[in-house]
């Protein structure tokens, strides 16, 4: 809502990170490099923002915590830019054969849609034998290793907010 940009960039070495520039007094400040909760693995890419910045869901690749390839993580940004996370959605929205990317939330709030290669094609040739009509058939249907538009209900992304710290430490 207030103007930032926020985008990814590619270096050299290919890895991709999520980059910001914000505006002020009428002009882009200088672009900067969001801190490592939001670039913790070696790719990260196509953030949604939430319009308000709370948040950001971000798609990474490369972390130990990852279900699979390509996950969707949260993370949540504090009024005084620090942010905290990320948060892996888990296996509600990631899976370990697909592959996760483009996320976003609707206008409203109230939606999750999010890209999904998910499969189960496995699932289904040890029902049966594979053919050239059965692949066929799966070619045709969601689930078949390519990539589907999936939704939720959003409600469940605000509640992966971890408690704050309390002050001065845990008693």
């Amino acid at each position: 809502r207030d103007g930032s940009l926020y985008f990814t960039r590619r270096a050299e070495d290919r890895s991709e990170s999520i980059y910001r520039s914000r505006w002020l007094d009428g002009s882009w400040q200088p672009v900067e490099r969001l801190p490592a909760p939001v670039n913790a693995a070696p790719t990260q890419f196509n953030a949604f923002v939430d319009p308000d910045e709370r948040y950001l869901i971000v798609c990474s690749w490369g972390r130990e915590d990852s279900l699979g390839g390509v996950d969707y993580y949260i993370v949540f940004r504090d009024p005084d830019d620090t942010w905290v996370g990320p948060i892996n959605l888990g296996e509600r929205i990631n899976t370990a054969t697909g592959q996760e990317w483009s996320p976003y939330v609707s206008p409203d709030g109230r939606f999750f849609f999010f890209m999904s290669s998910r499969t189960t094609l496995a699932e289904r040739a040890a029902r049966q034998p594979v053919s050239y009509a059965t692949l066929h058939t799966s070619h045709l249907e969601p689930m078949n290793g390519n990539s589907d538009i999936w939704w939720v209900d959003a409600g469940f992304l605000l509640d992966l907010r971890p408690e704050p710290e309390p002050a001065g430490g845990a008693s």
